[in-house]
């Protein structure tokens, strides 16, 4: 195989869970497992926009100092951000409402079983904000900051007691925000939210009269002066033996100050060590720091640790990052189907990279892959008759004028048994382009370019890796139809580039969803018709004993090392019912999921790990004929 050049860029993140650091400077509690479809209108605050009339409520929370260890003492908190639902929808530019918020250290740990004086309390308690929230609610969905007035200075060890007031004198547009599931969230709930709420922005008595077990999800926000860390892109990294990594962590100063001398190292598997300087990095800026390359000549798992030290740092839990990395010899145990090359000129590129030249008469640099809009798709046929279950994919595309690590947030993947417009039936994925598969994405050391301008560098090629979670069962020797789309966080495309062979006009079937249905992807005129390149690496299924005895086959534990989240899959050729709970080492049961009977085919279950510590487990499955168990490591 060619070697190839490979920036260990992690890219990705997802939700955070209760008590864990969100982001630098940034403590997050809830997880927003409230249904979305609830009519209470917010009854449970923080902002009540009553959709039909005018509205008012008022809150008082205890946010326990259990949760709150990473908020180091005397830190200055200096906002709260929640998280608010229903995107599109905004509040007027002149709407009349009013938010107050007050914050104490306390040592409480509920506030009983009865009503409270809300009134009194707050009295107790710091005002840190006082005006009309419109203007920080915006039309998008996610977390909403409100800056405080004044900074609230934490105690360590204490609780954090927060009472908010809000009134509107006329109807709102119904913003509704995300709060914590009473069913699936620890006891900290109990007794610590009190509320009262009204039809009219005034209040019958300062006292509130109704409990509940609904909390908002929040973020306590403390910068601090200086604050240099390793920001986290990204989940499990691949690479195959023979591959040349050169391993990558972006840098990222979220401090009030400008910083200097700043040292950062990465350590890996066999000994690798490898350090680097930064002189200086602005304040809210950011830099990416490469250390030497390492060829990969080992199969097996690891684990790359970045560590940076900053003189005066103000928050220490971003200075050490932990990156699982997996090396395979995809020729050992797997196949790999590859729909065709891209590169036509090794070390014909900008800087000696390889190049992907534009054949003439082609004008088309690539294909748009904008999920949502477009897509590509593909055939492809598995060899010989075997039955085969699939471990990942890769595709390749590139945003014009990305720097040369990957841009790519998000893969969406669908399969077919037949081509999609021709009665093809779904087998993975689905077609709504709601879940992204998205591993690992990072640049291939291949230029996309013209034969005018070789060495042009706008357009690094990436290499996005999806993984094929659930357990679907391909033939050899049948067609099937592969989809996919792509989304960035720059504007450009993104961009398919197509098959690439010197002289080779022609190269493919490949087809491009649009607005009016599939066409030939073409390269640039009509008659050029391009295929696009993909791998699937894929292994002939095996069923043991154990599975035998279970029912279920196919069994896959994902991701693996996990950190916030991870998923279980099967395949089962009967209805029947199945458990599953996870231990740690010594046996204590620490998750346990309620009975369920399942249908025949694929199957796939969230597995909620948010609130575990780090360290290794065992995930039981449980039919009525046998159980098997998974390791999964939490990092």
């Amino acid at each position: 195989m060619n070697k190839k050049l490979l920036a260990l860029l992690l890219a990705g993140v997802g939700l955070i869970f209760a008590g864990k650091p969100s982001s630098a400077q940034s403590v997050q509690i809830g997880n927003n497992q409230f249904p979305t479809t609830f009519t209470n209108n917010n009854d449970y605050g923080p902002i009540r926009n009553l959709p039909t009339s005018a509205a008012a409520g008022r809150w008082a929370y205890i946010y326990p100092a259990s949760l709150l260890t990473t908020i180091n003492n005397n830190a200055q908190i200096s906002s709260l951000s929640f998280y608010r639902r229903d995107p599109g929808i905004s509040m007027p530019a002149n709407f009349n409402c009013n938010l107050k918020i007050y914050m104490k250290n306390s040592s409480l740990i509920d506030f009983g079983t009865g009503a409270i004086n809300w009134v009194n309390n707050a009295a107790t308690a710091r005002k840190v904000y006082d005006g009309n929230p419109q203007p920080f609610l915006g039309s998008a969905e996610g977390f909403i900051t409100i800056p405080f007035d004044s900074l609230f200075t934490y105690t360590a060890g204490s609780a954090i007691e927060i009472y908010v007031q809000y009134t509107q004198s006329s109807a709102g547009q119904g913003i509704r925000f995300g709060y914590d599931n009473a069913g699936a969230v620890p006891a900290y709930l109990d007794n610590t939210t009190k509320y009262v709420i009204s039809a009219v922005d005034t209040f019958a008595s300062a006292m509130t009269t109704l409990s509940n077990q609904r909390k908002p999800t929040i973020r306590f926000n403390f910068p601090a002066q200086i604050n240099v860390g390793a920001v986290l892109q990204g989940g499990q990294q691949f690479a195959n033996l023979g591959d040349v990594i050169y391993p990558g962590v972006t840098l990222r100063n979220s401090g009030l100050q400008n910083a200097s001398s700043i040292s950062v190292s990465a350590q890996g598997p066999g000994g690798y060590l490898s350090t680097r300087m930064v002189s200086a990095l602005q304040r809210d800026s950011s830099i990416r720091v490469v250390f030497d390359s390492i060829l990969v000549t080992t199969a097996g798992s690891g684990q790359w640790t970045f560590i940076v030290s900053t003189a005066n740092d103000g928050y220490a839990l971003d200075d050490t990052l932990r990156a699982p990395v997996i090396y395979h010899n995809p020729n050992a145990s797997a196949g790999k189907f590859d729909n065709g090359p891209l590169i036509t000129h090794p070390g014909g590129g900008f800087g000696g990279a390889d190049l992907s030249r534009l054949n003439l008469p082609l004008t088309t640099f690539g294909s748009n892959i904008n999920r949502g809009s477009f897509k590509i798709l593909e055939d492809f046929s598995l060899p010989g008759t075997s039955n085969y279950s699939i471990d990942s994919m890769a595709f390749f595309a590139y945003q014009t004028g990305s720097p040369v690590f990957s841009t790519f947030t998000n893969l969406y993947v669908t399969i077919w048994d037949g081509h999609p417009a021709r009665g093809g039936n779904v087998l993975y994925g689905d077609t709504t382009e709601l879940e992204s598969v998205l591993d690992n994405t990072y640049f291939t050391n291949i230029y996309r370019a013209s034969a005018a301008a070789p060495l042009d560098s706008t357009r690094p090629i990436m290499k996005t890796t999806g993984v094929y979670f659930q357990p679907t069962s391909l033939r050899g020797g049948q067609k099937y139809y592969i989809q996919w789309s792509m989304q960035g966080n720059i504007a450009s495309g993104p961009w398919q580039p197509a098959i690439s062979v010197n002289g080779m006009s022609v190269t493919g079937n490949a087809e491009q969803f649009t607005a009016t249905g599939y066409q030939a992807m073409d390269g640039g005129g009509t008659g050029f018709a391009q295929g696009a390149p993909f791998e699937i690496f894929y292994r002939v299924n095996t069923t043991s004993v154990d599975e035998q005895a279970l029912g279920l086959t196919q069994i896959k534990l994902y991701p693996n090392p996990a950190r916030e989240e991870a998923k279980i899959g099967w395949y089962s050729e009967k209805r029947q019912d199945v458990s599953i709970t996870i231990t740690d080492i010594t046996g204590k049961v620490v998750v346990r999921l309620p009975l369920q009977t399942f249908d025949p085919g694929s199957q796939q279950m969230a597995l909620p790990i948010g609130e575990l510590n780090s360290g290794m487990y065992l995930v039981k499955l449980q039919t009525p004929t046998g159980n098997t168990h998974q390791k999964l490591q939490i990092i």
